[in-house]
């Protein structure tokens, strides 16, 4: 029996194409019909021709259908379409269009071999097509993975129009969905779509429209996120897959451009990522650079520290140049450092909510805000802190806020506590904003970070002024690290030309204008008490003359402040003699004129008597316990604050006139915040101890009451003939002990009776 001529393969039926093409073979098939690649001898090109099935050659629904299909994508110019080029009928009255030929897989052959951002472009370029079609008044009605191929270069087509209708404005009303048919497969007949991807009111033969086709492409993209979807699209796939069509973007458009602005979002965070990576790969390089820059800093240091000015250039170019690579260093820190800044911001240009970018500076401004707030340098302290506020997303929040906690006990107890906040007020910093503590002890009484006094007052003692400086997050304790509730010593007397300085923690060195200075460092210094002013020459000359009284007038003379001969250049006595052979102060000064050219031994001496006249064990300060009477202990670069202001202090620039000492009362502006005067002008003080070429190794002070053996003193404070860097508390000066200089005096300090660290 012969085969049904109209379901002959048409390879074996060539002749039964029109002339200009000839038949290659089936590419698929599909409920109307089936799709050949033909070869068009006109253009010589391959094309994919679709042609009827021949049971359905008579069917004029079916024909409807088909020919609407070729006609509706044909008028469908998009590259997201594929192209119709030719539509006719075959002898056997089966109809044919032909079309372009896509070679590819279907998404859904794909779906298993693409990464999620791929997937959402397929799905993206599909909508497009959609959209595209949406607005020329099309609707697709059978969206789903199997109808989108995807190309051999990456095109994306949506293929199979055969269920398209026009809306005209006017949404089309179908058949109820019947069940019995696969989820993923097209109805025919009183069914139209896939039920997998019907809307409901597709489903229920309700009137559809472009909604319609958002329903479907919102189901394919929630079956591409699979596990894991991003949150933007996961909305996006709710929207689309509403229930009541109104509540769904009106077209496939909004749908596509909602996908574009997530991938474009990917694509930017993908490069601001490479970006930000290369940023980071600057972190570990730029720490060892640092950490270099400051270790050949320090060697040059050790080399050049000890090194007289007249050494020879030979023993100091070791130095030179290890200073100079330290230099070079610095500058490769700052420039990779501006690098980094660069690329973080460079990859927040591409997208601003990165927070790896914003952790990265948060880091780097945390840490310049950090050393800015050392230097006590204001306008870098804000700058850094405003824009670690812009990066910060949380890991530098209790930095930033600084709250910090403040405990204070004293001896005796229930002494009554006044917090004072210090402020710069005209170049001085002031006690404002008075807060009552109650009576110690206070404990943990939250406090921000900054510079504070808090005024103690007992019955029968002294009132104290205790100078605190809290770091951010930080809880201040008065006592040493061995004993940190250890109790403020509260004195029953204080003399009239003495000062209390009580024991506590202070910001020593750190001033980058301090000629010698040293680095910053926090050290817990003993209390004390210190002469208020220099000794004068009235003082000085009742130790001379005890010596006289006593018989020892070589002794007497030993100790007489030299000066040096204008012309011979030789030491000659700054004291004159009276008729009953006293001293006298030197020729213009007064009896309260600070003494100068006196030894380091000759200020142990008159400490010793001192000692011997009051009962009381008086010395030489520390230089240490000098800056911390000077400073207090907030790190401040003079006595009054951070200005140097020349009217403040007897200095080079200080009046019009020639630089002559004055009386040790002038300049009462001249005063730190512990009360003690003249330590920035007029003359300058012996310490106890040898120079210091390095900070000391431990926390705590520990002063021997005897001067220190070395090659030179120390001394501190500013002259009468300082220029301003020279009067910095914090500058560092020495001398050979046995030498005599018209700039430099002296004052003494004695332990503070119960706040000894002995007791």
């Amino acid at each position: 029996m012969d085969a049904d001529p109209a379901h002959m393969p048409l390879g074996a039926r060539s002749d039964c194409l029109p002339n200009r093409y000839v038949d290659q073979g089936v590419l698929g098939a599909g409920g109307m019909g089936e799709v050949r690649r033909v070869f068009d001898r006109v253009l010589e090109r391959s094309l994919a021709m679709k042609i009827m099935r021949g049971a359905l050659a008579g069917d004029a629904a079916a024909r409807g259908r088909f020919l609407r299909e070729a006609r509706i994508t044909a008028g469908l110019q998009h590259p997201g379409i594929v192209a119709v080029h030719d539509q006719g009928e075959l002898a056997d009255g089966r109809l044919w269009y032909t079309m372009q030929e896509v070679r590819g897989e279907t998404l859904t052959a794909l779906l298993a071999q693409m990464p999620l951002r791929r997937r959402v472009e397929v799905v993206l370029r599909a909508a497009q097509a959609i959209g595209y079609a949406h607005r020329q008044g099309i609707i697709h009605r059978d969206i789903k993975p199997s109808n989108l191929m995807v190309g051999a270069f990456g095109e994306v087509l949506v293929l199979d129009w055969g269920l398209a209708r026009r809306t005209d404005g006017a949404a089309e009303v179908l058949p109820a969905f019947e069940g019995g048919q696969s989820e993923g497969s097209t109805r025919l007949g009183t069914v139209m779509g896939t039920r997998a991807y019907m809307s409901p009111e597709q489903a229920a033969g309700r009137p559809v429209g472009p909604p319609t086709d958002v329903y479907a492409l919102g189901v394919m993209l929630r079956n591409v996120l699979t596990a894991g979807q991003p949150p933007a699209l996961g909305a996006l796939c709710q929207q689309a897959m509403a229930v009541d069509p109104a509540e769904r973007p009106v077209d496939a458009v909004p749908f596509s451009e909602a996908l574009l602005a997530w991938l474009d979002g990917a694509q930017r965070r993908a490069e601001a990522l490479g970006i930000l990576a290369q940023a980071s790969a600057l972190r570990a390089p730029l720490a060892a650079a640092r950490a270099e820059a400051e270790r050949l800093a320090r060697e040059a240091d050790a080399l050049l520290a000890p090194l007289p000015p007249h050494a020879p250039v030979a023993r100091k170019l070791p130095g030179w140049r290890l200073e100079k690579a330290a230099q070079e260093r610095a500058r490769t820190v700052r420039q990779m450092e501006i690098e980094l800044v660069q690329k973080a911001r460079a990859a927040l240009e591409r997208t601003e909510d990165l927070p790896e970018a914003h952790e990265l500076l948060a880091d780097l401004y945390h840490q310049r805000a950090v050393e800015a707030e050392a230097r006590r340098e204001a306008d870098a302290l804000a700058e850094y802190t405003t824009l670690l506020q812009a990066h910060d997303r949380g890991q530098h929040a209790a930095w930033l806020v600084g709250e910090g906690r403040l405990t204070l006990h004293t001896d005796p107890p229930g002494a009554a506590v006044t917090l004072f906040r210090m402020v710069e007020e005209d170049r001085r910093l002031v006690p404002c904003d008075p807060i009552d503590l109650g009576s110690t002890p206070v404990v943990e009484h939250p406090i921000a970070p900054g510079s504070y006094e808090l005024h103690v007052r007992a019955p029968h003692r002294v009132a104290v002024v205790v100078p605190a400086w809290v770091d951010r997050g930080a809880h201040w304790q008065a006592g040493p690290p061995s004993a940190p509730h250890r109790p403020v010593w509260l004195p029953e007397s204080v003399g009239p030309d003495e000062v209390y300085v009580p024991a506590g923690w202070c910001l020593s060195g750190g001033d980058p204008r301090a000629p010698d200075g040293l680095p910053r460092w926090r050290i817990w210094v003993d209390g004390f008490f210190m002469q208020r002013f220099a000794v004068t020459h009235r003082t000085y000359i009742a130790f001379l003359h005890d010596h006289l009284e006593a018989g020892g007038e070589a002794e007497a003379l030993a100790h007489v402040p030299q000066g040096v001969a204008a012309v011979a250049h030789t030491p000659s006595p700054l004291y004159g003699r009276s008729a009953d052979g006293g001293f006298e102060a030197p020729e213009g000064e007064t009896l309260d004129h600070p003494v100068v050219g006196v030894s380091a031994h000759d200020a142990q001496a008159y400490a010793a008597w001192l000692t011997r006249s009051t009962g009381q064990p008086w010395r030489l300060p520390h230089e240490l316990e000098w800056e911390k009477a000077a400073r207090g202990v907030d790190g401040r670069f003079f006595p009054w604050g951070d200005v140097f202001e020349a009217t403040w202090a007897r200095g080079l620039h200080s009046s019009p006139g020639p630089p002559e000492r004055g009386p040790v009362q002038a300049f009462p502006e001249d005063v730190s915040a512990l009360g003690v005067r003249g330590l920035v002008g007029n003359v300058r003080d012996w310490c106890l101890n040898s120079f210091m070429k390095t900070p000391p190794s431990a926390d705590v002070l520990q002063v021997d009451a005897e001067v220190e053996a070395g090659d030179f003193q120390a001394v501190r404070g500013g002259s009468v003939f300082s220029l301003p860097d020279f009067c910095r508390p914090a500058a560092r000066f020495g001398a050979r002990p046995a030498e005599r200089r018209l700039t430099v005096g002296f004052r003494l300090v004695r332990y503070a009776g119960a706040s000894t660290a002995t007791q």
